[in-house]
């Protein structure tokens, strides 16, 4: 199991943190975009109440994706947690020296 969860944050850890990086990213620049334009345009102009609108819808679509993605590692975390908890109440059941007790054996240690 150690090395399933070795191989799965090898494979997709970089694109998750990259992710993650860009979401932030975008959440700080729309955010200092609309700050900025709230204090120096001068006028109502019905462009930047548009602009103003699709900001923060576009900083909310960002704040609840990155919270799904959160999410669902927090899953495969959990998941994998009750995989190893299953695979000990299973181990109990056999005698140490059975074939079916190092079989789980082997694989919690995959």
């Amino acid at each position: 199991m150690t090395d399933v969860v070795g191989r799965f944050n090898e494979l997709f850890g970089p694109q998750l943190f990259l992710m993650g990086l860009h979401c932030s990213s975008q959440i700080l620049q729309w955010s200092v975009s609309l700050v900025y334009s709230m204090f120096t345009t001068k006028d109502d102009n019905v462009n930047d109440y548009a602009r103003l609108a699709v900001g923060i819808i576009y900083i909310f679509l960002m704040l609840i994706w990155l919270g799904i993605t959160m999410f669902c590692c927090d899953m495969a975390v959990l998941e994998s947690e009750e995989i190893i908890t299953i695979c000990y109440r299973i181990q109990l059941k056999y005698s140490v020296f059975s074939e079916a007790y190092q079989s789980i054996k082997n694989l919690l240690y995959l």
